[in-house]
Formats: C-alpha cells, sequence, structure tokens
C-alpha cells in the first residue's frame, strides 16, 4: 500500500494539511535529489500556464549547498504536466529549495514534491503563494489522493518578463508545509507564512545561481502539533542566517543573497459584491484571447476578479454562474433567459444587455470578444 504524504493545502479557504498519496512525489534516487514541478491549469497544446522547464539549487537545514539543476530554454511542461528535475549534489536531506524561471516562456507553478536521496519527501502547494499574494490563477490540476475538489492554484514565475509577470522564481522552506499545527498557525496569523522570508518568498531577481535566506537551525523550536514554539525565531530577522553557502555560476563568480522578495500582501481574498466599475491594472492581462469555463466547486470567478494579484485567462464559474472580465477585473453574472440586466452571454461569449438599453450609455464595450482558446474544466 502507498504512503500517505501530508502537505498544507486550502480547503474551503481554510490551511488544511491534505493527505496525498506519496505517488505525487518523484521516486527516490540513491544518490541525487528530484524535484518534480508542476505546471498548473489543464491539458491544451496552445498557449497557456505551461512554460520552460525551470532551475532548481536546494541546501540542506543548516543552509549547506546540496547541488543545482539549470532550466531547459527549448522544452516546457505542459498545462496539468510534471517533469522531474535531477540534482547532483551532496547526499543530504533537502530543507530549502529555489526554484528560478529559464526561457522566455513564463510557467505557472502550481505544485512542487521534492524526494531525497536519505528518503525524505516534503511538497508545497501554489495555495501558498496565492495567499501570500503572488501573481496566481486558478488551476485544474488535481494532486494524486487527494479530494478531486482540492487543485492548488498556481503563481506566476518568468525570466524576462515578457508576459507580463513581475517574478523570476520563488524560495521555501520545505519542512514548512506539512502538519495540522502548522496550518493552524497559518490560519491564526498568515504573518508566520508570509512574512518569514526563509519559509516562502517570490523573487524580481532570482536565478539558479544565487544563495537564498535560511532560519538558523539551532533556533527553530516546535510543539507538540509541529507549530513554531518560537515565533521571533521565524519572523524576526536577527534570527536568521544572511547567507547561505552559495553555489557559483560557470563563470565562476560567487553571488550573496538575492535581493529581497517583492513586497506581497497576505490575506484573504476581500469578499465584495458583484462590481461593473472598471478596475486600473497595473500590467496588461495575459493570455487574454483565452477563455476558461469551469465547473469545479473549489474555484470561484468572484475570488479570481476581486484579487488584486491574480492574473491570467477570462474566467467562468459554473457554480456561481458567473464570469469575470480579466482586462478590466469586472465581475459580471451569465446570462439565462429571463435576464433584466447587462450578463455575459456564453453562446456568443458578449456582454448583452437584455432589457435595459438604457444601461448603454455607461459606453462598455459591447462587442464580442475573440477566444481563440476555449478550456472547460470539470
Amino acid at each position: 500500500m502507498s504512503a500517505v504524504i501530508g502537505v498544507i493545502g486550502l480547503v474551503a479557504g481554510v490551511f488544511q494539511n491534505i493527505n496525498t498519496a506519496e505517488s505525487w512525489m518523484p521516486t527516490q534516487h540513491p544518490k541525487n535529489t528530484k524535484a518534480r514541478v508542476y505546471a498548473g491549469m489543464s491539458d491544451s497544446t496552445d498557449q497557456s500556464t505551461s512554460g520552460n522547464i525551470p532551475g532548481v539549487a536546494l541546501w540542506d537545514a543548516a543552509g549547506r549547498f546540496i547541488g543545482k539543476e539549470m532550466g531547459v530554454y527549448n522544452y516546457v511542461i505542459g498545462d496539468g504536466k510534471f517533469h522531474d528535475i535531477e540534482v547532483k549534489g551532496k547526499m543530504a536531506s533537502a530543507d530549502y529549495l529555489s526554484v528560478s524561471a529559464f526561457g522566455t516562456d513564463g510557467l505557472c507553478v502550481a505544485a512542487v514534491a521534492v524526494t531525497s536521496p536519505t528518503g525524505y519527501k516534503a511538497g508545497w502547494l501554489g495555495d501558498i503563494g496565492m495567499r501570500c499574494g503572488a501573481p496566481w490563477y486558478p488551476s485544474a490540476l488535481v494532486i494524486p489522493g487527494s479530494d478531486p475538489e482540492t487543485r492548488p492554484a498556481c503563481v506566476w514565475i518568468d525570466q524576462d518578463g515578457s508576459n507580463n509577470h513581475p517574478h523570476t522564481g520563488l524560495t521555501m522552506h520545505l519542512p514548512s508545509f506539512t502538519g495540522e499545527g502548522l496550518a493552524n498557525e497559518y490560519n491564526d496569523d498568515i504573518a508566520t507564512l508570509c512574512k518569514s522570508l526563509p519559509r516562502f518568498s517570490m523573487w524580481k531577481t532570482r536565478s539558479v545561481h544565487m544563495t537564498l535566506p535560511v532560519y538558523h537551525a539551532d533556533k527553530l523550536e516546535y510543539n507538540e502539533d509541529g507549530s513554531d514554539k518560537n515565533i521571533d525565531a521565524i519572523l524576526k530577522p536577527s534570527m536568521m542566517q544572511s547567507e547561505t553557502t552559495a553555489p557559483n555560476d560557470p563563470t565562476g563568480t560567487k553571488l550573496g543573497v538575492a535581493d529581497g522578495p517583492s513586497a506581497l500582501e497576505p490575506g484573504p481574498v476581500v469578499e465584495l459584491g458583484p462590481s461593473r466599475r472598471r478596475a486600473r491594472r497595473q500590467a496588461p492581462q495575459p493570455l487574454r484571447d483565452q477563455l476558461v469555463i469551469s465547473n469545479i466547486t473549489r474555484h470561484s470567478a468572484r475570488e479570481v476578479c476581486e484579487s488584486q494579484t491574480s492574473a491570467g485567462p477570462d474566467f467562468v464559474s459554473i457554480v456561481e454562474w458567473l464570469y469575470c472580465d480579466m482586462a478590466e477585473k469586472v465581475l459580471w453574472p451569465l446570462c439565462l433567459e429571463d435576464s433584466t440586466e447587462a450578463c455575459f452571454d456564453l453562446d456568443t461569449r458578449s456582454i448583452t444587455w437584455q432589457t435595459k438599453p438604457g444601461l448603454r450609455s455607461r459606453k462598455e464595450d459591447l462587442s464580442p470578444k475573440s477566444y481563440r482558446n476555449v478550456q472547460k474544466w470539470i
């Protein structure tokens, strides 16, 4: 019988330790560490949240460098697929992980699973990044062995910014993402997750050659349920190491600690009513010629539309009967036969005014959108 691996994710908006089948982790190698990176969304052969294979670097609990593997420019991880990255180096358990974008095709990372040669296994889900304020989008990815309705969001990384995503990589402390105690701690005080640099950070300048912030291993203490005993050790920079042992880049130049995370703003999405006010976006919408129609209970068009950090194709939730125009961040109801207000028609893929033509004085764009690719998630 396959072993069960726990990993912290969101269930109904609450952090919980999710039990998953061991099969979503890479198989153990006798000498090397394997990192499995999952792309978000669903199967598609068109432009999407698939992207170039990233680079990976690993460190042990004391911040000692284990090894790194460069990314691949001419190969992508397909939508809803994964790629195993084998890192040669010391035979040690990997506690810290760096994932760095490669190539010009941005990647939306939904999950990362790591298996060390020692047999230690750990995982991370994109829900962590979404809740901490990273650029994100829903995903249809099902983690093997978990509830099919528990599908992690994915977070965007992009090496050159050509896909309008500002972050080039992410770093994490793998032991921080399993256990009911830590899940409850994050629900009570999300700063213990999102405001602790070694635990999880998104970076605007990141390469596989850079070091990352780590904890002083001897300062970390845990309660019986796995939660942090000493919150100061998690949040205060003075309790963290400022340097890890640094891998060298191909030119032999040793790089210091990266320049720091972006100003991520953690916290739950603000629940507002449907709005037709036009919101100002800080960046152009990626994948604006695509539409996702989801019948998955966990997915919320309201959550996508009212989040300041969501980014991706226009989104429809059949469960909520709502449509989100991602370019404008405007939420519309879907049309019914007896609709008496403006609504989004799934057949024509346009906003229809039904029985209130006077509303046209608002001068919204009524022309149908041209969607090159429509995905239906069930």
